[in-house]
């Protein structure tokens, strides 16, 4: 970061667009799982496989706790 900031600056972090990148990544996944065994897989099976990409991708981004 070139060592010129002063120590009390203040930095933002992009959040929406890593989450989203971080979604659209799991979404993607999610289907090609989807599509692993089958060519024509279930909408339930796709959603469930979207939802699992998803849910795992939002843990490596927040620490929900205990209850996660």
């Amino acid at each position: 970061c070139g060592g010129n900031m002063p120590i009390d600056a203040t930095v933002k972090v992009r959040v929406y667009s890593y989450v989203d990148e971080k979604m659209e990544d799991a979404i993607t996944y999610g289907i090609m799982r989807a599509h692993k065994h089958t060519d024509k897989p279930s909408e339930e099976h796709i959603v469930s496989e979207i939802h699992l990409a998803v849910m795992n991708s939002l843990c490596d981004i927040f620490d929900f706790g205990e209850d996660a």
